[in-house]
């Protein structure tokens, strides 16, 4: 199959449905978008199915996207699994693609799934909820009292598992592009990425060799970059996806936009070394007046470190790492915070590459980690002031 047919293919579908933005009454059709597209894509690699988590003992054999199941009020699955020779359903797929912040609206549609899963004997029938976004508290808690009938799975999780099964399909290719394209699921990365910000980092902040040691290809110069936007973009899902949560506890926060610095250490022959810093910043509690004066804005900011520093062999490329680090700054001063590795090292630099490849395309883990520095970054704030805002400002900070 060609990559033209494969994207006027795409364009068909994408025709089918309109999406109105910033009009809370319009109907978003991300998610059934997505389910026309898994059923197209199964007519011709049918092991997709296999890719959606299910503990029935069934095979997956074909789909049917908007499937009509309740016999009360109408509800519509985006997609529905059956078995060979089945006429009903085995495994029902909802996919929150694009209303990750529309919960109280999506309760009342899970119970209802899970009623329709329990109509069945027990373990018989599931309902995944595919899902862009990390789901908050109140809505796991649905799913946690199902009785296994519903199950979460990310998109990225989905994502991986199709990249995984794809055999190279051209057009299973398009559809994660897609995907990468739109912000739904983090861009992939490989030790080949790594190996080739390593370089970026050492062109970055270390001195020219002036010829010692091995010649460096002109691939890994020109692919170092692009493997950093890459992180960037990363980033950037990252921080929204982390302000839809604080949202979803009623925080008034805005989407943070990632900016970067880098930072030279020494200069010249003697440079030591340096980093790129990712950071994201926004208000976690905004000022108010006191007797005439009003409070600076207390803000938060995270990020991440990609450090080099020389190593003792000067035709080594230096040594780098990988940080999260979350502070908060009134007034421009800031009143504590902590960097953590994200990665511990394995002093073995395949290893390594493998392991920052793996956690830099992890959304869920890269999450984890961001909640446990943001804790520690609040036990660390000495200043009585900003210790009382950031206790007023939970809701701000945690999910």
């Amino acid at each position: 199959m060609g990559r033209e047919f494969d994207r006027n293919f795409f364009a068909q579908i994408q025709g089918k449905f309109t999406r109105t933005l910033g009009d809370e009454k319009g109907p978003d059709f991300q998610g059934r978008y997505i389910g026309h597209i898994l059923h197209a894509l199964s007519l011709h690699r049918p092991r997709i199915l296999d890719c959606l988590p299910t503990d029935v003992d069934r095979k997956p054999a074909r789909c049917e996207p908007e499937f009509r199941y309740s016999k009360g009020k109408e509800r519509i699955a985006d997609l529905a699994v059956f078995a060979e020779g089945e006429a009903a359903p085995f495994l029902l797929v909802e996919i929150k693609a694009a209303d990750g912040a529309n919960t109280a609206h999506n309760h009342p549609q899970l119970k209802a799934y899970a009623k329709w899963a329990n109509e069945a004997p027990a373990g018989q029938r599931h309902v995944v909820v595919l899902t862009q976004y990390p789901l908050p508290a109140e809505t796991r808690a649905i799913i946690a009292s199902s009785g296994g009938a519903l199950l979460e799975c990310s998109i990225g999780s989905f994502a991986r598992a199709l990249a995984r099964t794809s055999g190279g399909s051209e057009l299973t290719g398009t559809f994660l592009e897609y995907l990468y394209s739109k912000g739904l699921v983090m861009t992939p990365l490989d030790a080949q990425d790594m190996e080739a910000l390593h370089t970026f980092l050492a062109f970055s902040f270390l001195p020219h060799l002036g010829g010692q040691g091995r010649v460096t290809s002109s691939e890994r110069v020109t692919n170092g970059p692009k493997a950093f936007a890459t992180i960037v973009q990363n980033w950037q899902l990252l921080s929204g996806h982390y302000a839809d949560l604080l949202r979803k506890k009623g925080a008034v926060v805005r989407n943070p936009v990632v900016k970067f610095v880098a930072e030279q250490r020494g200069g010249g022959s003697r440079k030591t070394g340096g980093h790129w810093a990712l950071y994201s910043r926004y208000a976690a509690d905004r000022g108010t007046k006191k007797g005439g004066n009003k409070q600076a804005d207390l803000y938060h900011e995270f990020g991440l470190f990609l450090d080099i520093e020389k190593a003792e062999s000067g035709a080594e490329k230096g040594i780098y790492s990988l940080s999260i680090y979350s502070c908060f700054t009134v007034g421009g001063t800031e009143k504590g915070g902590v960097t953590m590795p994200l990665v511990r090292r394995a002093q073995d630099r395949a290893k390594d590459y493998a392991a920052f490849a793996r956690t830099l395309s992890d959304e869920e883990k890269l999450l984890k980690a961001l909640r446990s520095c943001v804790v520690k970054a609040c036990e660390a704030v000495e200043d009585p002031d900003a210790r009382l805002r950031l206790k007023q400002a939970k809701a701000n900070l945690l999910f």
